[in-house]
């Protein structure tokens, strides 16, 4: 070959070849390589015409040789810069590596790569004549060879890979695990009886919406909107209208957008905290347990009671995250455990000594509400979440008296368990047991308590073990039918001068623990002679009779 041989720059390893094929003879790399720049053009020059001189001869460079590498310089000139050697592009373009950087920096930065094809930007640098737009995408190579970093060159191909995706209806993106997936549209639901945040029911373009955009990710299970990428997913509104709500003000309690029309008048003397409350009645109910104060750090509204005497820390998602609160990581996001109906936010919250937080109206109403069932338990008074007593100065009124019977009938309990002769349990010295040194504990589960609906004090009923083999505990029952041995047997009934009342036993009328058996087929007594209780006593069913103090018939 001679100075005229059609040579070559290879991309990949720069070096200079005769080439004859589109491959590179030294790294065999298969794309198009470019036409040599100035250095690999002197390079290859020089060695041509040294070897056209034969046995070693050197050829001196003159002036055509100079103007000829200034013209192979001039023709693969960055258009852009017009300063450095450039590549050549598929669509004849020729731009340098440092443009080329700039260009995607720019585009990373403006997140543009996640909306568009990386194309040649050549033309646009061009003058006012030959100025155009160029649609011939860069090749990956020049990307690579641009100087641009590791973690920019995977941040391109991200967002690329996104806008790929985007290009395609079909696919779409969780925006928690970032796993791509294949979506389907659903079926619009025509009858649907779902009401949106506000308490407005939604229409059908919002039903419309939710069909073609509310996903389910098939690897975490997260529940978005593949428009917008919100989670979980709006809905009741479409994403225009779900960003109009989250700007809007709204009631601080139910987060329903305020109007003229629904915002409520101000309270005489309340602070900033109670200022965004609509006027439906049960927010205006939370109001007057509100705190109405704002912290001052952070300007959020304290979700605490009125006039405690210390508010609650901000209990604001964004406070508790920043602030790594470490006696409490409980945000007001999250759902009261008691109702699990609202978040914390939504009304008034306490803090109860055990660290729990709670909806107060909702503790409040679980102690008013006392026992489930006849037989007195006192699981109400302890917290759903470490089962420890629920103990708050706000609860002290209501609390104290149902703290004070709890305490009585514990008291009675263990006295009754020791008449019982079942304090020797082996239950209570078996260390591996519940039970182990805790009696109170033992004489409450085995013993069976209910509260008199004429004197409305606690009387014992039996073994819990009856009661469970009556079928008592979750059955239907009125509260009229719960009455004490003493008061059923009327104001002349015997009294031990020892005990009183208190430990007097009495046998039940027919109906109550004879499963309701006619009178008549009762048994009759054989007289006191033989009859088991020993003592005189009116006809069986007729009427309830004392047998005598338990205390001092089994001494």
């Amino acid at each position: 070959m001679n100075e005229f041989s059609h040579e070559w720059s290879c991309n990949y390893c720069n070096c200079p070849n005769f080439m004859t094929s589109e491959k590179c003879a030294i790294c065999g790399q298969g794309e198009q390589p470019n036409k040599p720049g100035l250095a690999s053009r002197s390079a290859t020059t020089g060695a041509a015409k040294n070897k056209a001189m034969g046995n070693g001869g050197t050829w001196d460079e003159t002036e055509s040789d100079k103007k000829e590498a200034n013209d192979w310089m001039a023709e693969y000139m960055c258009e852009v810069c017009k300063k450095e050697q450039g590549y050549e592009t598929a669509c004849g373009h020729k731009c340098c590596g440092g443009c080329v950087k700039k260009h995607l920096l720019n585009g990373i930065v403006s997140q543009r790569w996640k909306k568009e094809a990386i194309r040649c930007f050549v033309g646009q640098y061009q003058n006012e004549h030959s100025k155009k737009d160029c649609k011939e995408q860069l090749p990956e190579w020049l990307i690579r060879q641009s100087g641009l970093g590791e973690l920019y060159q995977k941040q391109i191909e991200e967002m690329q890979k996104e806008f790929l995706i985007s290009s395609d209806p079909s696919m779409t993106q969780c925006p928690q695990c970032k796993n791509y997936f294949v979506t389907e549209t659903g079926e619009v639901e025509h009858t649907s009886k779902e009401n949106r945040l506000d308490g407005k029911p939604i229409g059908m373009e919002e039903q419309k919406h939710k069909a073609r955009w509310r996903f389910r990710c098939s690897e975490c299970s997260t529940i978005f909107c593949g428009s917008c990428k919100t989670s979980p997913y709006h809905i009741g509104y479409t994403c225009e209208t779900w960003k109009h709500y989250r700007e809007a003000q709204k009631c601080r309690f139910c987060d329903k957008p305020l109007t003229a029309d629904n915002t409520a008048k101000p309270e005489s003397g309340s602070g900033p905290g109670l200022s965004s409350v609509c006027s439906d009645a049960s927010c205006l109910e939370k109001r007057k347990w509100s705190c109405d104060r704002v912290h001052d750090k952070c300007g959020h509204n304290c979700i605490g009671i009125r006039c405690e005497r210390r508010c609650l820390p901000c209990l604001d998602k964004s406070c508790v995250s920043a602030n790594g609160n470490a006696d409490s990581t409980t945000n007001s996001e999250e759902f009261c455990n008691i109702c699990w109906v609202d978040p914390l936010k939504a009304g008034p919250t306490i803090r109860l000594d055990c660290g729990h937080h709670f909806h107060f109206m909702c503790v409040w109403n679980k102690v008013d509400r006392r026992w489930p069932s006849a037989r007195i338990t006192f699981g109400f008074l302890n917290c759903p979440l470490c089962k420890r007593e629920i103990r708050h100065e706000a609860m002290r009124d209501i609390a104290t008296k149902h703290f004070q019977l709890k305490e009585q009938i514990t008291k009675d309990a263990v006295d009754r368990l020791k008449i019982e002769g079942l304090d020797n349990s082996p239950r209570l010295n078996d260390p591996k047991d519940a039970y182990f040194n805790n009696i109170e504990k033992f004489a409450m589960d085995r013993l069976a308590f209910y509260m008199c609906s004429k004197c409305n004090q606690p009387y014992f009923g039996g073994m819990k073990a009856c009661e469970e083999a009556g079928m008592e505990q979750e059955e239907a029952y009125k509260q009229e039918h719960l009455v004490c041995g003493s008061c059923a047997a009327g104001s002349d009934t015997n009294t031990c001068k020892m005990h009183g009342k208190k430990y007097v036993t009495y046998n039940a009328k027919t109906g109550t623990y004879l499963n309701k058996l006619p009178i008549d087929t009762l048994p009759k007594c054989p007289g006191r002679a033989s009859c088991p209780l020993g003592v005189e006593h009116p006809p069986n069913g007729k009427e309830e009779f004392s047998l005598g103090c338990v205390v001092c018939m089994r001494k």
